[in-house]
């Protein structure tokens, strides 16, 4: 069966409703006409263009491979249900600002133990001030795990939000990271700083003229994920339409 068979129309129209909300901040935001014109440019990167670490690096330079933190242990609580060892939460540690890093870290929303459902999410997260930061994990069908770690509580707005301390990842089957690509040069008038946007409909990570970094439906079963001109990220996942086999989302 065509892969692209596999979605059904009803998901196919809303990334097209994602990618509509995209442009829409992108049309507000555009620093000049100019800019605007080169965002429909046939040169946009795409998922075709290598994602060799190495490559990445050599291009941009905030582009890392994830390490074990040799100072930090999970806490008892650290109970994935996505069933990552400890050397790979350690691994995701190791990319956190040291006021996350070493805060107490819980698993406030499974879908394995709270069902699929991005208005459960919501409910989960916390909302006291002391929980400020959060990591999203995505499992899709092939075995990819990936995710964002935000300073910020994700929560139903229609603006973007976030700071540049944001950044994605990807553990399996490789682990690196991608930070803010504050001055990246293949932007194509997209504004760098978009990092959060979380609906009720979905929940999209970065912006670029074509693909999120993330976005998932608002059921969590499934997501894309293309090159992000905020992050200068390829494909997180197995491929860009991809099924979820699971999320956790752990705040500190």
């Amino acid at each position: 069966m065509d892969q692209q068979a596999q979605f059904p129309v009803k998901f196919k129209d809303k990334l097209q409703a994602a990618g509509n909300l995209v442009v829409t901040f992108v049309q507000r935001f555009s620093s000049s006409s100019e800019e605007t014109s080169t965002e429909t440019s046939t040169d946009h990167p795409t998922r075709k263009q290598t994602t060799s670490t190495d490559n990445l690096r050599t291009l941009r330079p905030h582009v890392e491979p994830l390490t074990p933190s040799p100072t930090w242990t999970p806490p008892d609580s650290c109970a994935s249900t996505l069933q990552l060892t400890d050397k790979e939460l350690s691994a995701l540690a190791s990319v956190l600002p040291t006021r996350f890093r070493f805060a107490s870290w819980r698993l406030a929303y499974a879908t394995q133990r709270d069902g699929t459902s991005l208005r459960t999410l919501y409910r989960h997260m916390p909302t006291s001030a002391a929980a400020t930061g959060a990591i999203v994990l995505v499992r899709d069908m092939h075995g990819y795990v990936f995710g964002v770690f935000s300073p910020v509580v994700p929560k139903v707005t229609q603006r973007y939000y976030g700071t540049g301390e944001t950044c994605v990842f990807r553990l399996r089957p490789d682990a690196v990271v991608w930070r803010w690509w504050a001055d990246n040069p293949q932007r194509h008038a997209v504004r760098s700083d978009f990092f959060l946007l979380s609906t009720l409909e979905s929940f999209a990570v970065g912006s670029s003229t074509e693909h999120c970094a993330l976005w998932l439906d608002e059921e969590l079963s499934r997501g894309s994920s293309g090159y992000c001109d905020t992050f200068g990220s390829p494909c997180l996942a197995s491929e860009e339409d991809f099924e979820v086999a699971g999320v956790e989302v752990w705040v500190m």
